[in-house]
């Protein structure tokens, strides 16, 4: 039996601890990520993901006000990578490519290595 981790997690996007966010959209990062195969093909966890709306509740978790700019981050950086073989939704596309573009300049080393490898802007 094939177990699908996406519906649970992407409910709890809808928490308000920063700190179990932060957890929560790095899992959901993770995952993504570790499902990258090659830059020319559909992410293998789109449907999965698309299918509970989690790429619209991940972008309304970047567009919070009340989360930490390393959860916009990880949450820019995930749209990205899930969306990495077709174009962003055009509610999205502005502004997760902006952001995407502002990370390059981020203290932050992992942020700005993971927007380097995985993000073609």
């Amino acid at each position: 039996e094939k177990y699908d981790p996406f519906p649970g997690l992407i409910r709890l996007l809808e928490l308000k601890d920063n700190e179990m966010l932060r957890v929560v959209i790095k899992i959901i990062g993770s995952i993504i990520n570790g499902g990258i195969k090659d830059n020319n093909s559909e992410h293998p966890y789109f449907e999965s993901i698309i299918s509970v709306n989690g790429g619209n509740k991940i972008f309304s978790l970047f567009q919070r006000k009340d989360v930490d700019d390393k959860i916009r981050n990880i949450a820019a950086i995930s749209i990205g990578r899930l969306f990495k073989s077709q174009e962003l939704p055009e509610n999205m596309k502005q502004p997760i490519i902006d952001h995407l573009k502002s990370i390059t300049s981020d203290q932050d080393e992992w942020t700005r290595q993971f927007y380097r490898n995985y993000v073609r802007v």
